[in-house]
């Protein structure tokens, strides 16, 4: 292998060279965007208010969460 395993990481995961530079290069928004999203979905009521469908209540619950844990995991929290 031309690159040294603890340079490139995503290389052996299948990631070319190319495509794992443009993830890196995209992660600040990315993380914005999930920010925004977490945000969201923790001030909006309607979401987790009274009345909904308990299946898109869970499922707003979900998706906070699974936004929160991959902030923490960029952020090196987790």
């Amino acid at each position: 292998m031309p690159y040294r395993d603890s340079d490139y990481p995503s290389i052996l995961r299948g990631r070319d060279k190319r495509a794992s530079q443009r993830l890196l290069e995209a992660a600040p928004e990315m993380l914005t965007a999930l920010h925004a999203a977490a945000d969201f979905l923790a001030g909006h009521n309607e979401c987790i208010g009274d009345g909904n469908d308990p299946d898109w209540v869970d499922y707003c619950l979900s998706l906070h969460s699974q936004c929160k844990y991959a902030i923490a995991k960029a952020e090196g929290r987790e």
